[in-house]
């Protein structure tokens, strides 16, 4: 049994039960060291998920606005607006197009 004396000077590093059993407690150490590394690492990488699916979902909203204002402004009676707005000299044409084919 390991006094409380020899644990505090150091002795029992000495003994030769804590000898024969080194590599053994180097192997824990280690798999501590380990685990330590591997729940930051883990944590790191749950925060960079959390600040990448805010950023998916601000874009969702941005995509989802953008859309929309490109469907208002490609609407037919916008157009006419602006061209009316800007006094250019553009008629809307009464004929519908027709489509060329080539074989």
């Amino acid at each position: 049994m390991v006094k409380i004396r020899n644990i505090i000077s150091g002795k029992f590093l000495s003994a030769e039960e804590t000898v024969k059993r080194f590599p053994a407690i180097m192997y824990i150490v280690a798999l501590t060291i380990l685990y330590i590394f591997n729940v930051f690492d883990t944590q790191k990488r749950y925060r960079e998920i959390l600040a990448i699916e805010k950023e998916i979902s601000r874009l969702k909203v941005t995509a989802t606005t953008t859309q929309t204002e490109r469907i208002a402004i490609t609407r037919e009676t916008y157009i006419i607006e602006q061209v009316e707005k800007r006094h250019l000299n553009l008629d809307e044409t009464v004929t519908p197009p027709k489509t060329i084919r080539y074989e």
